[in-house]
């Protein structure tokens, strides 16, 4: 999926830092072509702290499963480590940072019943938003396609593309920001872009 997002983003315009200390050769190709057709631009950094600055947003996915370790943008004493599954950093404990889930994705109907709703529901703590990755074998599904969408390293866009279009048509969005698995108040958001 990472590759796939920094292909999205350059091809919509972005300008990119990539984080990567000691870029594997098939990243770098991948970033030589995208930067050849344009019309963003990627460039690597060799580390969080390089591409960190006031107003930045980083975006953190890993390829591979591997974990992303992402140190914090200042050193700070009352600083606190996150961490998920697959993205571990230390954040600040004032106001500047602000860490968003990027997995949840609305269903077109709320979580009824069952095993799944029982299980699920309560570890989670959701009734009506699924991880993405859960999302995305349902539509697939829905679809009569066996075939594997986001797997592997290289994800064109144009699968992520028709994935887009396949939870379009079947009712599943991303409505609400979540940060630690809740919903993000949209007076938090204001005060923090502000």
């Amino acid at each position: 999926m990472a590759n796939g997002l920094l292909q999205l983003l350059v091809r919509g315009g972005d300008a990119v830092l990539v984080v990567a200390e000691r870029p594997p050769r098939p990243l770098q190709a991948l970033v030589e072509r995208l930067n050849a057709e344009g019309p963003g631009q990627a460039l690597f950094v060799p580390s969080a702290a390089a591409a960190l600055a006031e107003g930045r947003l980083l975006v953190a996915a890993s390829s591979t499963g591997a974990a992303c370790a992402c140190p914090s943008c200042r050193p700070d004493p009352s600083s606190s480590t996150w961490h998920n599954r697959s993205i571990s950093f230390t954040i600040l404990s004032g106001n500047d940072v602000l860490v968003l889930d990027g997995e949840y994705v609305r269903l077109p109907r709320p979580l009824a019943g069952g095993l799944w709703h029982r299980v699920y529901g309560t570890v989670t703590g959701q009734g009506r938003h699924i991880f993405a990755c859960f999302a995305e074998p349902m539509l697939l599904a829905l679809a009569g396609d066996a075939a594997c969408r986001s797997v592997g390293r290289d994800v064109p866009v144009e699968r992520l593309d028709a994935l887009a279009d396949l939870a379009a048509r079947h009712g599943f969005f991303v409505d609400r920001l979540h940060a630690n698995g809740r919903p993000v108040a949209p007076a938090r958001l204001a005060r923090f872009s502000a």
